[in-house]
C-alpha cells in the first residue's frame, strides 16, 4: 500500500515537471525578445521663437538634451536588435528594458538605412531565443491576421491584434501597410503573422486614417541585417552623431542660389522625412520679407539678412509649408532647405 502511494507521488511531481516544461515551451518567444526602448540624447530646436511671436533676423539653432521612448527587438541569441532609426536618431545612448524588468545597454549601432528607417543595434547581453525568421516578400498577404507588440505612450509592452490591409511595391517605397490600435511609442515594435514569423517593423501612423499604420517589410530588414543596404557603422551610438558634429554641420551650411521673386508663389513645400534633420536658410536679397511656418509669424527681414532655423518631422512624409510674405515692394530671397545626413 505504501509502495503504490509513493509511487503514484512520484508519477504526480513528473507530471508537474513536464506541465511545467511544456509551459515554459510554449512561452511567446517576444515576451523574451521584445523590449521597451529609454533613447537618452538631444533635439534640434527652433532657438529664443516663441510660436506667434515676431523675432528679430539671426541664427536659431539650438539643441537640448532630453529622453525619449520607442521599441526594439532581438532577432537572435547574438544581442541583435532592430529598430527605427527615427527612435535612434541622434541618442546618446539606449538601453532596453525587457519584460522580466532587467535592463539591457544597446547602444553599440551596427548599421542604420535611413531611407528603410530600420537601425541594427546590439549587446554583449543576449536573451536565449532562437533567430527570429524574416518573411519574404511572397509569404505576406494581404488580409491575414497579425500580431504587434509595442510601447505605445511608453507605458511598456502591449499586444496588438489586427491585419495586413495592403502591400506596397517598391515603386511606392515597399510598405506593409497595417490596421491595428498601436500608439506612439510602438515604433521599431515588431509585426508578426500567427507563427511568430516577422511581417514587418512599425515606422508610423497614418495621419487621419484610425488605426491604419506603415510599417516596414521584413525583407527590406533582412537587406539591413545582411549589409546588402544601409550604412556601416559598428560603434556606440554617443560616437557616432555627437553633438559637436551636428554643430559643425548646421555651421558649414549656406545657402544655394536658389531666388524667389515677389512675382512668383510666396508658398514654398517641402517634403520632410522622419528619418532626416533639415536646416531651412533664408537670405533676402531685396527689399522687406516677413516669414512664417504652419501659419504662424516667426520673423521680418530686410535685405542682406539671414535667417535659419531647424525642422524635426513628427511623421514620415510630412509636408512642411514656408510663407514668405514679399510684400507689395519688388523683392528677391535666396534659399534652401539643407540636409543634414547621418
Amino acid at each position: 500500500m505504501f509502495r503504490r502511494g509513493a509511487q503514484l507521488l512520484v508519477l504526480l511531481a513528473l507530471l508537474c515537471l513536464f506541465g511545467l516544461a511544456a509551459c515554459g515551451a510554449t512561452t511567446p518567444q517576444w515576451k523574451k525578445s521584445v523590449a521597451c526602448l529609454e533613447v537618452e540624447g538631444f533635439a534640434l530646436v527652433a532657438e529664443g521663437i516663441e510660436q506667434g511671436k515676431v523675432v528679430g533676423p539671426g541664427t536659431y539653432v539650438g539643441i537640448v538634451h532630453g529622453k525619449s521612448a520607442g521599441t526594439g527587438f532581438f532577432i537572435d541569441d547574438k544581442g541583435t536588435m532592430v529598430t527605427n532609426a527615427h527612435v535612434i536618431r541622434r541618442a546618446t545612448r539606449v538601453l532596453a528594458k525587457m519584460e522580466d524588468k532587467s535592463m539591457v545597454d544597446v547602444s553599440n549601432l551596427l548599421a542604420v538605412d535611413p531611407e528603410a528607417d530600420i537601425a541594427i543595434l546590439r549587446s554583449e547581453k543576449a536573451p536565449r531565443i532562437s533567430s527570429l525568421r524574416f518573411l519574404l516578400a511572397g509569404q505576406v498577404q494581404k488580409d491575414q491576421p497579425i500580431l504587434v507588440v509595442g510601447n505605445s505612450m511608453d507605458l511598456g509592452l502591449s499586444l496588438y491584434r489586427g491585419t495586413v490591409t495592403n502591400i506596397l511595391d517598391e515603386d511606392k517605397g515597399s510598405w506593409v501597410i497595417v490596421n491595428a490600435d498601436y500608439r506612439q511609442g510602438a515604433s521599431g515594435g515588431p509585426v508578426f503573422d500567427e507563427k511568430g514569423n516577422l511581417i514587418s517593423v512599425v515606422a508610423a501612423s497614418v495621419p487621419g486614417l484610425g488605426t491604419m499604420g506603415m510599417t516596414v517589410p521584413a525583407w527590406k530588414v533582412r537587406r539591413v541585417v545582411d549589409g546588402t543596404t544601409g550604412i556601416a557603422i559598428d560603434k556606440p551610438v554617443g560616437e557616432f552623431y555627437t553633438e559637436d558634429e551636428l554643430n559643425q554641420r548646421l555651421k558649414t551650411l549656406g545657402v544655394r542660389d536658389a531666388r524667389l521673386e515677389s512675382s512668383q508663389a510666396n508658398m514654398l513645400l517641402f517634403g520632410i522625412e522622419q528619418t532626416r534633420d533639415y536646416v531651412f536658410v533664408l537670405e533676402v536679397l531685396e527689399g522687406d520679407v516677413g516669414f512664417g511656418i504652419n501659419g504662424q509669424p516667426i520673423a521680418r527681414l530686410k535685405g542682406q539678412e539671414e535667417f535659419m532655423m531647424a525642422l524635426t518631422a513628427t511623421e514620415s512624409g510630412t509636408l512642411e509649408g514656408f510663407l514668405l510674405n514679399l510684400g507689395s515692394e519688388p523683392a528677391k530671397v535666396r534659399f534652401e532647405l539643407a540636409v543634414v545626413e547621418w
